[in-house]
């Protein structure tokens, strides 16, 4: 869950966990992102409860400031991605489920996006 809220947004910005909730605008994707996961989630039988998601998203923000997402750093060194099993996983099972996922699906889409640029 926490791979699906903060990677993909990492890898975009090339910036670190501690930066990234600096922003207000962020820390509301992080939060959809992470609704959007418990929504598929309940489907796959795993429980757990917004307050533990989000305890878990703070304690990242706060115990990983200067990290940077495995998918920046692949992007970076211009290599592919994981977003097709973290983020593109939850937009498949959201179809499945028919469930909506538009900020998965966002940033699934801008990974893609700069993924297309690697040669």
């Amino acid at each position: 869950m926490v791979n699906c809220s903060f990677n993909a947004i990492s890898g975009i910005g090339q910036i670190s966990y501690g930066e990234m909730v600096k922003s207000p605008g962020i820390v509301k994707l992080i939060e959809e992102i992470t609704r959007e996961f418990l929504a598929i989630a309940a489907f796959e039988n795993v429980n757990i409860t917004l307050a533990e998601a989000l305890a878990a998203n703070d304690s990242i923000a706060t115990t990983m400031v200067t990290q940077i997402s495995s998918t920046a750093q692949d992007l970076s060194k211009g290599k592919m991605t994981e977003i097709d099993f973290l983020n593109g996983y939850i937009v498949e099972l959201g179809k499945r489920y028919g469930v909506a996922t538009p900020y998965n699906e966002s940033v699934h889409a801008l990974v893609k996006m700069l993924e297309s640029q690697i040669k």
